[in-house]
């Protein structure tokens, strides 16, 4: 099982996509790399997995085990979640949705089918600015639907172009977002009182 929590925030571990070109017209683009919850590997059956025979006194063994968490439910108060960044300003008048996705084990290790979990609200794509502030949206999971066959396996980040739009950015799997996007909820000008 791979926790996230286990592993370090933008390595190959978590990142989903690193510093990906996403580009278009009314089409959707899938990120470069998927998160295995097994930490097998897409395609590859992780060994405790697959059928178990025999008897243990009256119990009949048999059957595989699927494997798949659904990080959606948290840990208490650690809440999962997937951090995209811009690393390269957008350009284009028309939006881009950042969403995240799930699919369960096909049963040969690869990737069944995919189930939207949560989606963000189109941005510009002249709005995705990078630099020393860059843009960062943290962008909750969600716990997946009834519907979901079987158990999330893989997860994805998946992009949805409406109009025609650009930008480069990095998405990576993380628990809890890192305070930088916690400070934008607090509108300009914001003061504490003491």
């Amino acid at each position: 099982m791979a926790y996230l929590e286990g592993q370090v925030v933008g390595t190959s571990n978590t990142a989903l996509s690193v510093a990906q070109a996403i580009t278009g017209t009314n089409t959707t683009v899938k990120s470069t790399n998927v998160f295995d919850a097994a930490g097998a590997g897409v395609g590859t059956t992780p060994s405790m997995v697959g059928p178990v025979t025999g008897n243990v006194g009256s119990l009949v063994l048999g059957g595989a085990t699927a494997l798949g968490t659904d990080f959606g439910t948290g840990q208490g108060v650690a809440h999962p979640g997937v951090l995209f960044t811009v690393t390269t300003t957008g350009t284009g008048s028309g939006t881009i949705a950042f969403g995240v996705e799930a699919a369960p084990d096909f049963g040969n290790g690869t990737e069944g089918t995919y189930t939207l979990l949560s989606q963000t609200g189109g941005f510009v794509g002249t709005t995705l600015i990078a630099g020393t502030s860059p843009f960062q949206y943290f962008l909750p999971l969600s716990e997946v639907p009834p519907t979901f066959s079987g158990r999330p396996r893989f997860y994805a980040a998946l992009y949805t172009i409406t109009g025609t739009a650009a930008v480069s950015i990095s998405a990576s799997l993380v628990m809890n977002p890192p305070s930088v996007v916690e400070l934008g909820r607090y509108g300009k000008n914001f003061i504490v009182a003491a």
